[in-house]
């Protein structure tokens, strides 16, 4: 083994890794178990995103509809104020 492996056991582990990493079942498969976590975790984020951003709609919309009615009602009050000025003047 020394003359396969001049610089010793830590050689002889870095050729034992590489042989294992370049196997097409050992990165086959964490590719496959990494795309899956991947996929997995994209649908969540996709599907938790989505549920904020309801959540966030539907709050936005409620402080914009106050607003929208607030103004509709002083719309009212002066056109019914403007009314009541028109009829007191004839």
């Amino acid at each position: 083994m020394d003359a396969l492996f001049p610089l010793g056991k830590r050689s002889r582990k870095v050729v034992r890794w590489l042989f294992q990493y370049l196997q097409p079942a050992n990165w086959l498969g964490s590719t496959v178990v990494l795309g899956a976590a991947r996929l997995w975790t994209s649908l969540y984020a996709h599907f938790v995103g989505n549920v904020l951003m309801s959540i966030w709609r539907v709050l936005a919309w409620g402080r914009q509809q106050q607003p929208q009615e607030h103004e509709q009602q002083q719309q009212q009050q002066q056109h019914q104020a403007h009314a009541l000025e028109q009829a007191m003047h004839h």
